[in-house]
């Protein structure tokens, strides 16, 4: 399973990778597997700041409006949290964006990474890593607008979600089963779905 979001959605779509299966975030339904094997966020609201929070929260206490504030900053909550291997993340993150900036999402990158690589240092090295993608002076929504920036963006998601399935095939498949039947981890080319269903309509 894959989450997506951009800005607030971006922000939403982090928070919940990084509760996976958390009872507290889970009222009513502490038993069901959230789990989620990867997350791409565009342009992401990682620091929920005072301004933002007076609006989020509406708090008795100033001690108690900060805990929240900082519970609910991906930037601030990535060394809390707990990260179950191998969930990947891509980041797509305008340059000159005016409402999520830049620098915030690049600490938010390099404290994701660092604490992926800590968390999971015995398993394969490509899980602690961020898929980071920064378009040079594209401002905040970029994607709206149908150009090159966002239609390249939008092709490496699809190869970094291929990817992230093709692992997911691959751990899921017992080690025994890799041993004897080692085409079982072979992907499908990736028209192959389109030339199926190009078949199926002309049928």
């Amino acid at each position: 399973m894959t989450i997506c979001g951009s800005s607030a959605g971006g922000h939403l779509a982090l928070n919940m990778a990084m509760t996976m299966n958390e009872p507290k975030y889970q009222p009513g339904f502490e038993e069901v597997d959230t789990t989620l094997n990867a997350a791409v966020v565009w342009y992401p609201a990682v620091n929920v700041n005072q301004k933002i929070s007076n609006i989020l929260f509406s708090a008795d206490g100033e001690s108690h409006c900060r805990a929240a504030q900082l519970e609910a900053s991906p930037l601030h909550a990535v060394e809390t949290c707990r990260f179950p291997c191998p969930l990947k993340f891509m980041v797509i993150q305008s340059a000159s964006d005016m409402l999520t900036p830049v620098e915030e999402t690049r600490d938010f990158v390099a404290a994701l990474e660092k604490r992926l690589g800590r968390e999971h240092a015995f398993i394969a090295a490509e899980c602690d890593k961020v898929c980071y993608l920064e378009v040079p002076r594209a401002r905040h929504a970029f994607d709206i607008m149908h150009d090159v920036r966002s239609w390249l963006c939008n092709a490496a998601q699809a190869r970094f979600l291929e990817h992230a399935h093709k692992l997911h095939r691959v751990n899921s498949i017992p080690k025994f089963s890799r041993v004897m039947s080692p085409q079982r981890t072979q992907s499908l080319p990736v028209g192959a779905g389109l030339e199926l269903l190009g078949s199926a309509e002309t049928a």
